[in-house]
């Protein structure tokens, strides 16, 4: 499927084109969901290492869709803040970052070729590292300079952070080159056995540096709430001072309406600006009567003559804001006193019974005794959104009520408070009454500028007096912008280094079988070139020698029988005696040579027949009885009559016993006892020859196998000789697909097992 897609692109750039530019997005897309919180670099980039493959198998021709790609990337990264194309004209600095990010896409591909990286197999460990360092680390210092150049040129990035988002660039492009570069590969070049092994690491490694970068981001995220919480708490904190304030106020009216029973406009004037410049929040306070309906005139024409006014009728409110006769009732609550004067003398006259917030409160207060506030309310001084609340408090004097004071806070005087001078550093307010629902909502920002969907908001139920006010506090982004870190991309990148480390290794781990593998077969080839050579030239020379000892031995054994007359001096027939047996011995070991060489050869060949063991072994006796009876040695074959017979080689199987029980009478003291005897199992036969000589030690049995070794002072290799007679003996047993097995003691005797297939 893939190679069939592979194909179609590779013959039409009208579909290979456009898939590499939307593949590039795509990616750049999920990449920058990783760089939250991180700046202008992105922990993972997978881009980079798609742009490389896409040059390496389709041509330096997707050079365009590359730029394109990598252009649009730049367009839509979110701290560039470009949305229009007149936006896109005015931002040279993404064309900058997409030549970067190109730019390091050919060079790459360019060197790689250059050095037949890419063409080699991914098996050898130098040339996996060195694809690896030239793909990830090397070229991708590229992008990384030319992105952080161009940012702290155009202004921004400072430089304190331009060598911190130059590591992260350079870091997350390389592990991210490495890793989706080997994924990769791992789909389109490798074997299903190994590209199942690389894709399971791979991703298993990617998985974890996903993770590890999403605690570190928890991390963060708990570090800011943290933060946020400190300064809510520190808000509610500044509320409640307010609330401690508006009851010293009241504490302060009570007492002051005391030592005033009349109380006169002048009184009030100097007492109200006395508290109003030390309860700054305070935006009025105001002196309230009850009138009945039938002193409305009286009461009016009290009025304009307190405040020198002739045009002060009693007044009401409509929800819409506009002022009209109150409605007839049995009384009115009217505003006789009000402060500061000259700002809110509209108010003398004012009745509150309309206003169902204020005449709950009112009652409430009357009724209590306590301190009463309102939800919310729209001044007239400020009629587009509800900025203050007022509170009321009665005043009795022998249980008949004189009055009420209503001192209105700022809601907005009491936030600005909170935010500070930067209204913007901390957080965005929304304010409301619990009780009566958020028709009355103040906000601290404009609803219409400000979108606050997607921010972090903290809501708190915040008691005050009587009411209970529902405030949520939203993280601006300023906030965030002032509290964040570039700790969890620095916690990312560390995983995507343990990535990129695990990709590595398991890249050149795969490749290790297949690697000794061919090491092996290249050392297999020359070695068994050697030993041929080696055989044939022991072959050659050991055919070269016999034939001269051959005469020697004639010769002497001739001399030796002086069958030409006799010898005169006894010196000469002691010398010829020594050349014969010498002859003789050396003949012996050049033979064995020649068996063992046309054995390694393969040019042993043999033919199998059933023979019958014990006759076989009793020849073999009879053939070194000289050297039995010579050591007054004690033989016996301990085989049954109905064993059955061995399917071998005669001539084979009796050099093998004839080596075996030479072995025995060599090395067992005189008087020593050689048994041979046998095993039959269900698919084998056993033959064993056991002698009580001087055994071997434990750690020379396996070496007296091998050939052309010989072990100090043991029974079972000559001291003189080429240490073949037993190599012999497992070559030949190996010939039929049997074993020779060692079983010894020292200085208790040995047993030598042939096991052979029935």
């Amino acid at each position: 499927m893939i190679s069939t897609i592979s194909e179609k692109m590779r013959n039409n750039n009208w579909l290979l084109l456009p898939v590499v530019t939307l593949s590039y997005l795509g990616l750049a897309k999920i990449s920058f969901y990783f760089a939250e919180g991180g700046g202008l670099a992105a922990m993972i980039w997978p881009g980079a290492a798609v742009a490389l493959a896409f040059i390496l198998f389709f041509g330096y021709r997707v050079l365009p869709a590359i730029y394109i790609g990598t252009l649009l990337a730049a367009i839509i990264n979110p701290d560039f803040l470009v949305t229009t194309p007149l936006d896109v004209i005015n931002s040279p600095h993404i064309f900058l970052v997409a030549a970067g990010g190109t730019t390091q896409a050919f060079v790459t591909a360019w060197i790689l070729r250059r050095l037949n990286l890419l063409e080699h197999d991914f098996i050898n460990p130098a040339k996996i590292s060195l694809f690896y360092f030239i793909a990830g680390p090397l070229c991708c210092l590229i992008s990384a300079t030319i992105a952080t150049l161009t940012f702290y040129f155009f202004g921004m990035s400072s430089f304190i952070n331009l060598l911190d988002e130059w590591v992260i660039w350079w870091v997350a492009d390389s592990c991210s080159v490495i890793i989706f570069i080997s994924l990769i590969f791992a789909i389109i070049k490798f074997d299903k056995k190994r590209k199942n092994i690389i894709i399971t690491f791979a991703s298993a490694g990617l998985c974890v540096a996903l993770m590890i970068s999403f605690i570190g981001q928890n991390w963060e995220n708990e570090r800011i709430d943290l933060i946020f919480e400190q300064k809510v708490n520190a808000a509610i904190d500044i509320l409640n001072q307010f609330t401690s304030s508006h009851i010293a106020l009241a504490t302060n009216v009570k007492g002051f309406k005391r030592f005033h029973p009349n109380l006169t406009k002048e009184d009030f004037s100097l007492f109200a600006g006395s508290n109003l410049t030390q309860y700054t929040n305070v935006k009025s306070l105001s002196w309230i009567e009850k009138v009945s309906h039938t002193n409305k005139v009286s009461y009016e024409e009290e009025l304009k003559r307190i405040h020198g006014n002739d045009n002060i009728e009693l007044w009401a409110m409509t929800p819409d804001m506009t002022a009209i006769p109150p409605a007839k009732a049995e009384s009115y609550t009217v505003v006789k006193y009000v402060e500061p004067y000259d700002l809110y003398k509209i108010a003398i006259g004012f009745v509150t019974n309309a206003d169902l917030n204020r005449t709950s409160a009112i009652n409430d207060a009357e009724n209590t005794g306590d301190l009463v506030m309102t939800a919310p309310v729209i001044l007239l001084t400020a009629p587009d959104a509800p900025t203050a609340a007022t509170i009321y408090q009665a005043h009795f004097k022998d249980d008949r009520l004189e009055g009420f004071t209503a001192f209105i806070i700022q809601i907005d005087s009491m936030v600005q408070s909170i935010l500070g001078s930067n209204s913007e550093s901390n957080f965005y307010i929304e304010l409301y009454d619990k009780e009566y629902g958020q028709d009355l909502t103040f906000r601290s920002f404009d609803d219409s500028k400000v979108d606050i969907n997607d921010l972090a908001t903290t809501s708190v139920e915040f008691p005050i007096l009587n009411r209970t006010w529902v405030i949520k506090f939203i993280r601006t982004p300023a906030f965030i912008d002032g509290n964040k870190t570039s700790q969890p991309l620095f916690i990312g990148i560390a995983g995507m280094l343990f990535a990129a480390m695990v990709t590595v290794s398991i890249v050149i781990l795969s490749g290790q079988r297949l690697y000794l593998e061919k090491l092996v077969a290249q050392r297999t080839e020359e070695l068994e070139k050697a030993n041929e050579a080696k055989s044939e030239f022991m072959a050659n020379m050991s055919h070269d020698l016999r034939t001269p000892l051959n005469a020697i031995i004639g010769f002497s054994e001739i001399m030796k029988q002086e069958m030409y007359g006799k010898i005169g001096d006894k010196k000469y027939r002691e010398y010829i005696l020594d050349i014969n047996e010498s002859s003789e011995y050396l003949l012996s070991l050049i033979n064995d040579i020649l068996d063992f060489s046309a054995i390694d050869a393969n040019k042993r060949a043999i033919e199998k027949e059933h023979l019958d063991p014990i006759s076989l072994v009793r020849d073999c006796f009879r053939s070194l009885n000289p050297l039995i009876e010579n050591k007054q040695l004690v033989t016996e074959i301990n085989l049954n009559p109905d064993f059955p017979d061995i399917f071998a080689d005669q001539r084979a199987m009796k050099q093998v016993f004839i080596n075996l029980l030479s072995n025995s009478i060599k090395f067992t003291p005189d008087g020593g006892n050689i048994t041979v005897h046998g095993q039959v199992t269900r698919n084998h036969i056993l033959l064993i020859v056991t002698d009580t000589g001087e055994g071997i030690e434990e750690e020379n049995i396996e070496k007296i196998l091998d050939p052309f070794t010989r072990v100090e002072n043991h029974p079972h290799l000559s001291q003189e000789g080429t240490g073949l007679g037993l190599a012999i003996v497992n070559a030949l047993v190996k010939l039929h697909n049997g074993t020779v097995s060692i079983k010894s003691r020292l200085h208790e005797g040995t047993e030598v097992t042939i096991k052979i297939p029935r």
